[in-house]
């Protein structure tokens, strides 16, 4: 029991790993969502994260339905996307949190073309955190499922 019990903590520790990676795609692909509204539609960023929070496609970024919550209900967006963030944080490392934050704060305080760069600069920024989560993935999410494997076999061992 506790051979699997250790066994499982490993599968999940690498779980989060693959969690990690697709909250990162599916950002990406919302900043690109994004990126598409804004210069081609002109849509102000309540409209886009209506639009986002009915999509299934972002099904890992919870906080995107929560911060259309919180704009319907008169929280502007700024404070909208950092309470939602903060309320329900996507499968990220303290890097992507803090970029993510920072995200909100610089897109409502730009012009359109402002607002087309920096969302060209979160992209390519998103896009490296991908890289590195793949990289850590491919690296240690097996590392974690044989460490709790070998773990609850010497506990087991230890407790015969």
């Amino acid at each position: 029991m506790v051979w699997l019990a250790a066994s499982a903590i490993g599968m999940m520790i690498a779980a989060r790993f693959s969690r990690r990676e697709k909250t990162l795609e599916q950002l990406i692909s919302f900043v690109s969502m994004t990126e598409l509204e804004i210069s081609h539609y002109s849509l102000v960023f309540s409209e886009i994260v209506e639009k986002a929070a009915n999509e299934k496609s972002y099904d890992c970024l919870l906080f995107i339905p929560l911060c259309f919550e919180k704009i319907m209900n008169g929280t502007d967006f700024p404070k909208a996307w950092k309470e939602s963030i903060t309320e329900k944080l996507p499968e990220l490392s303290k890097s992507d949190e803090k970029k993510l934050l920072s995200f909100g704060d610089v897109l409502s305080s730009c012009d359109k073309e402002g607002v087309l760069n920096v969302l060209s600069y979160y992209k390519k920024t998103f896009d490296e955190s991908l890289f590195e989560a793949k990289e850590a993935r491919k690296k240690y999410a097996k590392l974690c499922v044989a460490a709790g494997v070998f773990a609850g076999g010497v506990i087991f061992m230890t407790l015969i």
